[in-house]
């Protein structure tokens, strides 16, 4: 009864909508989107940006990618070499952040964008250390 419930759900979703996969749960459930769905969202772009894999890759059903996002499943952090020299440990306690189950716990924008700078800065600081000690 359930997957049938959640399969109705992920048909009528999809008919309303092409970005299921990166949508926030509460916007799955209905509510209008917000300035918080969109922090869900822009994390889950980041995640497929940096894995080059829709959200939730690993379940291989849109009803158990909405089933996740709805139950409030985090993706898990990708383990691949490549991802994780991106993948800072920094960048994923924000986007973690960002998929927080309580919707006003979630930063602004603004707030990603300055944690954002600050991580490119660190970024730069070591490369110039890098050089100069090289």
């Amino acid at each position: 009864m359930i997957e049938d419930m959640t399969e109705m759900l992920a048909t009528a979703t999809l008919t309303e909508s092409s970005n299921v996969l990166w949508s926030a749960p509460e916007v799955m459930n209905g509510a209008p989107p917000t300035k918080e769905a969109d922090v869900y969202s822009f994390s889950m772009v980041i995640l497929e940006l940096l894995t080059g894999q829709y959200p939730f890759t690993e379940r291989k059903q849109l009803a158990a990618v909405i089933r996740a996002v709805i139950d409030h499943v985090q993706p898990k952090r990708p383990t691949v070499t490549l991802v994780q020299n991106w993948l800072t440990d920094e960048l994923w306690v924000l986007m973690q952040r960002c998929w927080s189950s309580a919707i006003t716990s979630r930063p602004t924008m603004e707030v990603i964008a300055a944690e954002l700078e600050q991580m490119e800065k660190a970024i730069e600081t070591e490369s110039i250390l890098v050089v100069v000690c090289v």
